[in-house]
Parts: C-alpha cells; structure tokens; sequence
C-alpha cells in the first residue's frame, strides 16, 4: 500500500471512529435527556350528605287497672344518622280522633282512653313534633345505631273505661336532619 493510500484509510478510519464516537455521545445525551420527567398533582375528593334512617317498636301497655293509678309502658325509637348530622326526632298526636300532643289518645269503639309519651322516664316532659318537645341530637355514623327510649303514661282515674283492647293505630315519628 502506498503512503498515500494509506493515509487515505487512516483518515477514513479516524473520520469513521470520531462519527462513531460522536454518534454514541448524542445517543447518550438523547437518552439521558428522553429519562427526564415532569410531574404535576391532583386532589381526590368526596362529599357526604347527611343521611338518617329510624325504626320504631310498637308500644303495648300492661293491663290498665281503672281503678288503681295510672299504667307506665316504654318503648324505643332507633335513629342512625351519618357521623356529626344534627337531628331531631318528634312524635305526632296519632290518627285517633280528637287526639293532640298534649292529651294522646287510644279508641275501643266509641270509647277513648287518655294517654301520652314522654322523653323522660319520669314522665314530666311531653314528646310532640315540635321545637322544645322533640328530642336533639347528633348522628354517630349509619353503622351506629342511637337507641331513644319512649316513655308512654296512661292517665289513672279513667273510671269509664270499656273493657276490651285500645289501640292507636298510627303514631308517626318523623326524624329531621
């Protein structure tokens, strides 16, 4: 090979060697610069509404003595309302005609008993449908349920009383929230 021919090769192989090298740098920066990332965020949110559901147990009183003093009966109301939800819970006067919160009444026939519930199991404080007669409060979670004891009275000295079954048919409890 002459001088020049070789020289020719060598500059061909150094032309070759210096791409190849070039080639591998860029393919090195490109790859370091096809890594980098760019990030950004998202909040998750939910909202929960205030729920509330109740269940009731029917009332039955023992025997009613009409001559002895007045008949005390209970029963609970169960409200489940979702955690921190304000309630209150009220009773009606019941479908028996003539009936009001203040003076509940039950019928056999034409015969009416005289009776009331209460939120208090001393039977001082009248439960109605209304501010200062319902009971408040504050809902623990549906999964708890919040038990409320309904304290019901039948008024002593109804001598006039037909024997056979009083019944108030529909005594609603409405929850609020």
């Amino acid at each position: 090979m002459s001088g020049r021919t070789k020289m020719k090769s060598t500059f061909k192989l150094k032309n070759v060697q210096r791409a190849l090298l070039a080639a591998g740098l860029i393919a090195a920066t490109t790859g370091a610069l096809a890594s980098s990332t760019v990030s950004t965020s998202f909040q998750v949110q939910a909202n929960v509404n205030a729920q509330c559901s109740i269940s009731a147990v029917n009332l039955t009183f023992p025997a009613v003595d009409p001559l002895s003093s007045q008949t005390d009966g209970a029963t609970t109301v169960t409200v489940k309302c979702t955690k921190n939800s304000a309630y209150t819970v009220g009773l009606n006067a019941g479908t028996t005609t003539g009936s009001t919160i203040a003076q509940r009444l039950m019928a056999n026939g034409a015969d009416l008993m005289d009776y009331n519930l209460y939120t208090d199991a001393g039977r001082s404080i009248i439960w109605g449908n209304s501010a200062g007669s319902w009971v408040a409060g504050t809902g623990a979670g549906m999964g708890t349920a919040q038990v409320l004891n309904v304290y019901g009275r039948v008024a002593a000295g109804q001598t006039n009383l037909a024997v056979g079954t009083f019944t108030e048919p529909t005594v609603t409890v409405t929850v609020t929230y």
